[in-house]
């Protein structure tokens, strides 16, 4: 999920973009998904995935959230306790 601001600066055509519903604290609201070429995250990288399209509360101090399209090529640890995360990707990424 981005944000509209990153999305303008990425030059995504949204205007016939399909619409799919998201389920926020107060509504559900019908939003812009795209796909995207590649998304690299401090090298991980995974490509043709597609992205919503949201205003995000200033207050998280994020442009971005990684959704499932991107975390089902992935390998997650999370280690609570030891507040670690450890993301790689998946031997047996689709």
């Amino acid at each position: 999920m981005i944000t509209p601001d990153i999305a303008r600066r990425l030059a995504l055509e949204l205007e016939d973009a399909r619409r799919i519903p998201i389920v926020t604290a107060s509504q559900v609201e019908f939003v812009p998904l795209t796909p995207l070429a590649r998304v690299d995250i401090y090298g991980l990288v995974v490509e043709r995935i597609e992205a919503a399209i949201l205003d995000l509360p200033p207050a998280l101090g994020v442009e971005g959230l990684l959704g499932m399209s991107f975390l089902k090529h992935c390998h997650l640890v999370l280690d609570v306790p030891k507040r670690v995360l450890e993301l790689s990707l998946s031997q047996s990424s689709p």
